[in-house]
């Protein structure tokens, strides 16, 4: 079985202040690197933004690929580790957003992006839900990505269980769990088990605290 390193970041994002928490974000990567190899980094939902900001979230809003991806991309390529991180996305028409993160690649690839399909009732007054729960595939095997809300429905991980059954005999796919600051959410998680491996953090705000801590047999 393939042993894999995930660096889990929780992190302070500032409202609004993409390129403040683009520098962070840069930073961390280069910190956690430095310090032991890794296979996955993750950054927690809308990092580049923070998480409340309402209406203001068009004004952030960036394509994919895009300034912050392409950033990225290359910090992953410089050390050979794949990135996950949220952001808020938009297509050609400028209204439309996203709740989104995109998966990059060891050699600074897109291999996709996941936009948010269950919005709370705040996010819809900003967002417009996804469609689709995409697998990506890393170099060390399947990944999914579950944004918030999208725990609370054990359907989406089965989903994603079952689009990486193929890879059962070979690594492991892996949820990635992206979510805003909500301690109640413990217990949650149950829905993935057995043969997938979770990794879950939260935006790091001062109501609540999610810690990762678990390993892989």
């Amino acid at each position: 079985m393939q042993e894999i390193t995930v660096a889990a970041v929780q992190m302070y994002p500032v409202l609004g202040k993409v390129e403040d928490n683009l520098i962070a974000m840069t930073k961390f990567v280069d910190k956690i690197c430095s310090e032991q190899k890794v296979d996955l980094i993750v950054f927690p939902e809308l990092a580049t933004t923070g998480y409340e900001l309402g209406l203001q979230f068009t004004d952030v809003a960036e394509r994919v690929p895009g300034h912050t991806v392409n950033l990225l991309a290359q910090r992953a390529a410089d050390y050979g580790t794949h990135i996950v991180f949220g952001l808020v996305s938009k297509e050609r028409v400028e209204s439309i957003l996203y709740n989104a993160a995109v998966v990059i690649g060891p050699d600074g690839e897109i291999l996709g992006e996941y936009r948010k399909l269950h919005l709370p009732g705040e996010e819809r007054l900003a967002f417009r839900p996804g469609y689709r729960l995409p697998v990506f595939e890393g170099s060390f095997g399947l990944m999914g990505v579950l944004l918030g809300w999208d725990l609370a429905f054990p359907e989406a991980a089965r989903s994603l269980a079952l689009d990486g059954a193929e890879m059962r005999k070979g690594p492991l796919p892996l949820f990635v769990a992206e979510v805003e600051c909500d301690p109640g959410r413990g217990g949650l998680f149950e829905a993935v088990s057995g043969d997938q491996v979770q990794v879950v953090l939260d935006e790091g705000l001062p109501c609540g605290k999610i810690r990762f801590d678990g390993s892989m047999e």
